[in-house]
């Protein structure tokens, strides 16, 4: 009797076979979806500078982050993909540097990834609690350790995953629960913050306040669908994965579960760009709410860019002016 048929996937990938018909398509696959990914996120990356005057500087810092960690995803993939293309080969000669790399650069930017979103529910946690002095009183220590933190416990997990690969289910559901936790716990805020804001809508709050809790709603109805559709593609990923490394008869399955999990990836990268585009109001309405009309003696209106000091004082004044001091007195 053939006991090849029970061979480990380990111990088949071990001889290195050649690329069939579908991991052709996959490799391929695997090469064009990270040069999109790379295009949109480095135009993401462009964009995110002119955000400082709107955004709090921690969660930009954290934005930051979590767009390298796609730039990281692509990268890896590319250079796996291409790795398998020019040997063809499932996996490339031994020592191939490019593919190692690739294999550390994919592992990286996901376990990174899942670690920054939750970094991202504890920065606007803080936002929440301070949000009456957040945006005046910004804690150095704060970004620092929200951005360290992540950094070392993904890269911890992502040399484990790959120097102990019989531990690679265990990690992967770890990685699971946490994309789960993560979700969760950003639509739990984000009803908070709602409801903080319906509460205080007749108070007497201080418009910082008002602004934080704003702020908070806007970005977390932008991350919630994001980190759901995270959560998805985390979860087909890892059944996929477990399931073909550990039941025998779908072990030839295997060989296409990676190169098929960091396709959904990237795919997962590009959707998470043009969505928070889409959801951001920033990017879909004119900049006219950020314009001061000024008349010259022609009658003719020109219209002047504030700068963010000038734009939160009309605000301010507005907010002090008679017609809200009536509202707020008739408590």
């Amino acid at each position: 009797m053939n006991n090849n048929s029970q061979d480990s996937p380990a111990i088949r990938l071990a001889s290195r076979p050649k690329l069939d018909d579908l991991d052709w398509i996959l490799q391929y696959t695997g090469v064009i979806l990270p040069v999109i990914n790379l295009i949109l996120t480095t135009v993401a990356l462009y964009v995110s500078t002119y955000d400082f005057r709107r955004l709090h500087i921690n969660f930009l810092l954290l934005r930051y982050c979590i767009l390298i960690c796609f730039l990281l995803t692509a990268i890896g993939q590319f250079l796996v993909s291409f790795s398998c293309v020019s040997d063809g080969l499932i996996v490339p000669q031994a020592h191939n540097p490019i593919w190692f790399s690739g294999i550390r650069s994919s592992f990286l930017g996901a376990d990174c990834l899942r670690c920054f979103y939750v970094a991202i529910f504890v920065e606007r946690m803080i936002a929440t609690v301070n949000s009456q002095f957040y945006e005046k009183r910004n804690k150095i220590w704060i970004p620092l350790l929200l951005t360290i933190i992540p950094i070392v416990l993904g890269a911890v997990i992502s040399i484990f995953k790959l120097d102990t690969p019989d531990l690679q289910n265990l990690f992967n559901f770890i990685g699971l629960i946490v994309d789960i936790a993560g979700c969760f716990m950003i639509y739990g805020l984000r009803r908070y913050n709602n409801k903080l804001r319906k509460l205080n809508i007749k108070s007497n709050i201080i418009l910082s306040q008002r602004f934080q809790l704003n702020e908070n709603i806007r970005i977390l109805k932008c991350l919630f669908p994001i980190i759901t559709v995270g959560v998805f593609t985390s979860l087909f990923g890892t059944i996929f994965f477990i399931s073909s490394w550990n039941i025998p008869s779908l072990f030839d399955y295997w060989r296409y579960s990676s190169t098929i999990y960091y396709s959904l990836y990237n795919l997962y990268c590009i959707f998470s760009v043009v969505l928070y585009a889409v959801m951001d109001p920033f990017y879909l309405k004119s900049t006219g709410s950020m314009q001061l009309q000024i008349r010259n003696i022609n009658g003719v209106d020109i219209a002047k860019k504030m700068t963010s000091e000038e734009y939160f004082k009309s605000i301010q004044e507005q907010w002090d002016g008679p017609v809200m001091a009536g509202k707020r007195n008739k408590k």
